[in-house]
């Protein structure tokens, strides 16, 4: 018996493509259905002429069916539609459970005709035979077809592949060798893993309501293999979970959430990353996913709950000091005691090694490695440059002023008296620095699933490198890599890829992302836009021409992201033009979510975590991508480059916020990170 009523993906992702009234009736259908499947009630019957026996229509009402595979017991629903589609779609399906022992609903031969051509000119899988290819998962009845199908007759299927499947087929592609999988056993095959990445059987009607009711987003209940053994395993200390842009850290991370605050009932739990924008964020899916958060579990970027535990230990005889305001200091004090090194040298220096390391001595400074600087630093220039640190350090003191960093070390010191959780989750740790790292491990004491951490180095956009492990935060042989983009497209990742740098920094915990662990894209869609512009203003002119035509399409506005290197590009370029032509915008700050209703608009620094359907980066010119503003100011060649390759990932995270399509545009020079333009003919 598999159990009673289950949900397959693609029904979620067919009642999407209905009307809100007709979304209303199939789900008070299927409540109905959920309780009482054998009621006498239901139009429940035999689908005709389907080439699966077991499938099953259940009426709705006059125009739409649910379809549904129905043996013994056992009712999983696959599919809903208007009839004659509803019906179409079983006709060309079967449901079947493969030589691995997983479940899956597959396209019968005769569709695999219609794509596959059996041409043994340039077919890829030709050199492996039938029972190996059946071993790894392809379909029986598809096999003798794809051994002779061409790469872009492969790629057509990608969507009717399972998942799985499809992984192994792309690694054969690449040449890899894919090791045949073993047949795991299982009482029930909707528990096997590769199922329960497409099949979901409700524990309860109130959990079928509320994955239903709201927007529906497959985050919610179907999980990779490798995500879900992360969500759910029993670590013995701090773990990691890596992955490239789209691979579903973040999806990871707030369902990790929601499994501690049920393991640990009564604990306190934190979850909890760099930016506010994001908190809320996740504050946002954690609260889709659980109907509510628990009074227990606190969800909060790591920098205003370290404010506001030193508002209440110090009261506020402090402010947090302005990166400029800083700056400004810095440069004063360089010129009037040492004045033989560079301002982007000095500048660099405090930003990389002084201030996030908390050197305080002359003595400290000597010994110290100075992680994440390139440039070696004599003895004596050390002695040297250390006037200038020791006199910014007394006049923050002076004015009782406190950097990020500072704010964190100082509650580090008195960590007794903070808050401790059972369990921390940390979204986009990679942006974390050493300040936050250790007040992360002083706020959780070690024990069994203490710390969770998840982190693309490629991603990093804040920070500097900070080694996990000099911070008292080991991860080795509890690490999980994440492969599969669930996000952007494949057009959109490999257009994406070719901006980041070909290396990755040193003595970092996260350096073994490389090329080679690029994630899988499992979309397709259209080739990014890459357009160039006279001027300014006529940049923003084709922007909104080309979102406007997005809208035609029935993408809403919400579903729409702007980028720029500045705020300033924004607001005195794109921004106006965007509202002339009708179409409005919402900001983006640390304070609201995106607005589903206006374009969402903000620097891609704001970016980070977010996703849209649709997105826009704009400015992409040389002077922006890299900031020549600050490139300028830097004269060591070693710090230019380590400054271009954050500037790179930074314009990388901008471009894969992107789901299904993406536009660059720039006016003049274009940045030198750009690749080529795809040949895209598209409007």
């Amino acid at each position: 018996m598999l159990g009673q009523v289950s949900l397959a993906n693609t029904f979620g992702d067919s009642l999407k493509k209905l009307s809100p009234a007709e979304q209303k009736a199939v789900k008070l259908t299927v409540f109905d259905f959920f309780e009482n499947p054998a009621s006498p009630g239901h139009s429940l019957h035999q689908v005709d002429k389907a080439p699966w026996p077991h499938w099953w229509s259940l009426r709705v009402n006059d125009d739409l069916r649910i379809i549904l595979a129905h043996q013994a017991d056992s009712y999983v629903l696959c599919y809903v539609g208007h009839h004659d589609e509803a019906y179409r779609w079983a006709q060309r399906r079967r449901f079947e459970q493969d030589i691995t022992g997983t479940l899956r609903v597959v396209l019968i031969e005769e569709e695999i005709q219609h794509v596959i051509q059996t041409v043994e000119v340039n077919a890829p899988l030709s050199r492996y035979d039938r029972e190996y290819l059946m071993r790894i998962g392809i379909p029986a009845s598809w096999v003798d077809y794809v051994r002779h199908a061409s790469e872009e007759d492969l790629i057509e299927l990608i969507d009717e592949f399972p998942e799985e499947v499809w992984e192994r087929v792309e690694e054969l592609l690449k040449g890899n060798v894919v090791k045949i999988p073993e047949r795991i056993a299982v009482e029930n095959p909707l528990h096997h893993p590769d199922s329960r990445r497409r099949f979901w059987t409700p524990a309860s009607l109130e959990e079928l309501k509320r994955s239903l009711d709201m927007p529906w987003e497959k985050w919610l209940v179907y999980l990779h293999p490798l995500q879900r053994e992360a969500v759910e395993a029993h670590y013995s200390g701090p773990a990691r979970v890596s992955g490239g842009a789209g691979t579903g850290k973040t999806v990871v991370a707030v369902h990790r959430t929601a499994e501690l605050s049920r393991r640990y009932p009564g604990e306190r739990i934190l979850l909890t990353t760099f930016s506010r924008t994001l908190a809320q964020h996740l504050r946002h899916h954690l609260q889709l996913l659980m109907g509510s958060v628990h009074p227990r579990v606190t969800v909060a970027n790591l920098h205003s709950l370290a404010r506001g535990w030193c508002s209440h230990l110090y009261g506020d005889r402090f402010t947090i000091a302005e990166d400029q305001q800083v700056a400004q200091q810095l440069e004063w004090l360089r010129l009037e005691l040492c004045p033989s090194f560079s301002s982007g040298f000095v500048r660099m220096e405090w930003e990389r090694v002084i201030e996030p390391w908390n050197i305080r001595t002359l003595e400290q400074y000597l010994h110290t490695q100075r992680i994440g600087r390139k440039a070696p630093l004599r003895t004596e220039d050390r002695q040297k440059l250390w006037q200038v640190f020791e006199a910014l350090w007394r006049w923050l003191e002076g004015n009782s002023l406190l950097t990020w960093s500072m704010l964190c070390y100082r509650l580090v010191d008195d960590a007794d008296l903070l808050p401790k959780y059972r369990c921390i989750v940390v979204d986009e740790a990679q942006d974390f620095g050493p300040a936050e790292l250790m007040l992360i491990r002083a706020l959780c004491p070690e024990n069994p699933d203490d710390l969770f951490l998840c982190a693309d180095a490629e991603q990093r956009i804040y920070r500097t490198v900070s080694p996990w492990s000099t911070l008292g935060i080991h991860t080795r042989g509890r690490s999980t890599r994440l492969r599969v983009n669930y996000r952007t497209t494949r057009q959109i990742q490999y257009y994406a890829e070719r901006i980041l740098p070909e290396y990755t920094e040193q003595g970092d915990d996260l350096q073994d992302e490389t090329l080679s662990l690029r994630p899988l894209p499992l979309l397709r869609g259209d080739d990014p836009r890459i357009r160039p512009a006279i001027s300014e203003d006529r940049e923003a002119e084709l922007l909104a021409e080309w979102l406007i035509l997005r809208a035609q399409e029935g993408y809403q506005l919400g579903e729409m992201g702007v980028f720029a290197r500045t705020r300033n590009y924004l607001k005195d370029y794109i921004v106006p033009v965007l509202e002339k032509c009708g179409l409005p915008v919402h900001w983006l700050d640390d304070h609201s979510l995106p607005d589903s209703n206006r374009v969402n608009v903000g620097t891609a620094h704001r970016a980070k975590g977010l996703e849209f359907k649709v997105v826009a980066v704009v400015g992409v010119c040389a002077s922006l991508f890299p900031l020549q503003s600050v490139l300028s100011d830097i004269e060591d060649p070693v710090e230019r480059i380590e400054f271009e390759r954050l500037e790179r990932q930074l314009l990388y995270v901008a471009c894969t916020r992107a789901r299904e399509k993406l536009w660059v545009s720039y006016c003049g020079v274009p940045s030198p990170y750009l690749p080529p333009a795809p040949q895209d003919k598209s409007p």
